[in-house]
């Protein structure tokens, strides 16, 4: 595996008020990869970072819910992801965001078989 940069804020949020937001998703978002994506010509593809496959995609994609709400992972190779991040922002503002990233490779321990 190529060597995987962490998610910043910037990569994920277009748009983010005051300096302890900032900090609190820049928190959050560090067990995070930064996402590879691939332009289509009229979507955005995410790449599994394991092992490249397209994890969305209308029936070829190959992101699978596991049993936790709001994770799978990829179906191929079985590479951690979360789809539903729920935040708590520090002015008390919760909500849902829907955005597929995936684990970084120094937040997931392997089963040795």
């Amino acid at each position: 595996m190529a060597t995987v940069s962490h998610c910043r804020v910037d990569e994920v949020f277009a748009e983010h008020k005051g300096d302890g937001v900032v900090a609190y998703l820049a928190e959050y978002l560090k067990p995070f990869a930064t996402p590879i994506l691939r332009e289509k010509e009229h979507s955005t593809e995410f790449l599994c970072l394991n092992c490249g496959s397209s994890l969305n995609g209308f029936l070829l994609g190959t992101f699978q819910w596991g049993i936790v709400h709001g994770e799978g992972f990829c179906s191929k190779c079985h590479w951690p992801a979360r789809l539903y991040h729920y935040l708590k922002l520090p002015d008390g503002t919760e909500g849902r965001i829907v955005f597929m990233l995936q684990y970084h490779p120094d937040f997931v321990k392997r089963k040795k078989s």
